[in-house]
């Protein structure tokens, strides 16, 4: 018995405090001469101050640091006559915890006042009894996690449930990536239940990251990454890399269908498999990368175009023959094994533009398409650019 009434303490207070009670605003109201038409005196006879309390609430109590003389409940609003000279303020309701407030500067006698004293239901908490909270408006969005702005007040996100003074209210639903949503409307005794669907904005900035995979003219794979910004403009940077490594183990010269070696390898001589085209042994290193810009076109279609730097290198399987001077040259009887060697026409080392397009996807998936034009820098005339290769890339991902 004695575990079951602790359960019941633990979870209690744990309910009633995850609603909110606070002051949202304050300020003097200088030419409001209702103190001095109301006069009300303290208990050293001192002129009050009058503090308009503006809240749907009913129940409230109030409290002072020095008195409160005089308390009148008003259609909207409570007025409350406190001593001059009062530094603090506290709000009491049943089932909430008090709420303290500290005044910015001593508040005056036959001064006038005013506080927006709100609540905060959240919607997911089931309530004993409500009849005090009477009028409140309930706010759910589709997504949620929209910001509630009453009267320009900020509320909180929904769902939610908020006690605003009866009568007619302005509201503001605010939410990233998404069209806001205004309106005015009426609250009294019963509870106004809005409810909206957000739309999309579309020219929204959103991240988005992809995996990207491709091929350059040699018909060997790429694979890398893409990510940016899309929206009405934005940014993004694309690479692309070959895992085929490799380093020639001699350098050479093409002569006819003979290659002439360069390097100093006493009793060999080399030739390329098919002439050079490119055998099933051959290996390619090739790496780009990209940083541009991205432009929408339409609702869910955008453009991206840019520039970077690229480089590639060209392996080819090679046969290696040693020299047999009995063998009267014959190949059947050469002892060959093989080898790579760089061909020279395949490889380059420059700047590329890359041209391509965005589709999104019900609002999150995305998929890329690009092309990536290469040029190769000459090295005598550095200023001079030939156009060398084109990789075709494909992405898929993600937007946020």
């Amino acid at each position: 018995m004695k575990g079951r009434l602790l359960l019941v303490f633990l979870v209690i207070p744990i309910v009633l405090y995850s609603q909110e009670l606070r002051i949202e605003s304050y300020k003097p109201l200088p030419l409001d001469v209702t103190a001095r038409e109301k006069l009300v005196l303290d208990v050293n006879g001192e002129p009050c101050a009058l503090i308009k309390v503006k809240t749907g609430l009913s129940n409230v109590n109030f409290f002072s640091n020095l008195s409160v003389e005089k308390v009148e409940h008003r259609t909207g609003e409570f007025w409350v006559w406190v001593s001059p000279g009062s530094k603090q303020f506290k709000v009491a309701v049943s089932d909430f915890p008090i709420v303290e407030f500290q005044f910015p500067a001593e508040i005056e006698g036959n001064s006038v006042y005013s506080i927006l004293l709100i609540a905060i239901f959240p919607e997911k908490i089931i309530y004993r009894d409500t009849s005090s909270f009477q009028p409140f408006v309930s706010f759910t969005t589709n997504p949620e996690e929209a910001d509630v702005y009453i009267n320009d007040v900020f509320y909180g996100k929904t769902p939610l449930k908020a006690n605003i003074p009866e009568g007619s209210f302005s509201y503001r639903l605010v939410k990233r990536k998404y069209f806001p949503v205004t309106g005015n409307d009426n609250v009294n005794q019963e509870l106004k239940s809005l409810a909206f669907d957000m739309a999309t904005d579309p020219k929204a900035r959103r991240l988005f990251v992809t995996g990207t995979i491709g091929t350059n003219r040699a018909f060997k794979p790429l694979y890398g990454l893409q990510a940016g910004i899309i929206g009405r403009t934005g940014a993004y940077l694309s690479t692309a890399y070959s895992f085929k490594n490799a380093v020639p183990e001699i350098e050479y010269e093409l002569d006819r269908d003979i290659v002439r070696s360069l390097t100093d390898i006493a009793g060999y001589y080399y030739e390329p498999s098919s002439y050079g085209k490119g055998e099933p042994n051959d290996k390619v290193f090739n790496i780009t990368i990209t940083l541009g810009l991205t432009s929408q076109l339409g609702k869910n279609f955008f453009v991206n175009y840019g520039v970077g730097y690229s480089e590639r290198n060209y392996y080819v399987g090679l046969k290696k023959y040693k020299y047999e001077p009995d063998s009267n040259y014959i190949p059947d009887y050469f002892n060959f094994e093989t080898a790579y060697g760089l061909i020279i026409d395949e490889t380059y080392k420059g700047m590329n533009g890359q041209l391509g397009f965005i589709k999104r996807f019900k609002n999150n998936m995305l998929v890329s398409v690009n092309g990536t034009f290469n040029f190769d820098a000459n090295k005598l005339y550095p200023e001079r650019l030939r156009y060398k290769n084109t990789d075709l890339l494909l992405s898929v991902g993600y937007c946020f």
